[in-house]
């Protein structure tokens, strides 16, 4: 679906990486696998401001902060809290739509146009996925 929803975006490329690390798969595995295979590459971590409340919570969420930059993207027009050293609040135009609300609309029969583009909606209808 992610292949679908960044068609004809450029400069955007879905990869599924984290798909040949071992289970459970963290985040801060994944990270340190990104690192190790591209060297080159500077990685930041772009949460919802929802995961960024749970942050302390995450396994080795420590190490991530020391680490890797984190951006946290605002859900539902939260003020921006402190923040600790390495960690941004993006300032950015608000799409208030989540994966779980998603989910949960079309498990209740309800249109999710206009909230995914169109060819994931038709992905997610001729799978019959969620119901």
């Amino acid at each position: 679906m992610v292949q679908l929803a960044i068609e004809g975006h450029q400069g955007m490329r879905a990869s599924d990486f984290e798909f040949g690390l071992p289970r459970p798969s963290y985040t801060v595995n994944t990270l340190a696998a990104l690192e190790q295979a591209f060297p080159d590459r500077e990685f930041l971590l772009l949460i919802g401001a929802d995961n960024w409340e749970k942050f302390a919570l995450w396994y080795k969420g420590d190490e991530i902060l020391a680490r890797y930059g984190i951006i946290v993207y605002p859900r539902g027009g939260e003020e921006c809290p402190e923040l600790p050293k390495g960690v941004t609040w993006l300032q950015a135009e608000l799409h208030d739509v989540s994966s779980t609300m998603v989910r949960s609309m079309v498990s209740a029969g309800k249109n999710i146009r206009g909230l995914v583009p169109d060819s994931v909606a038709e992905f997610i209808e001729r799978n019959e996925l969620y119901k």
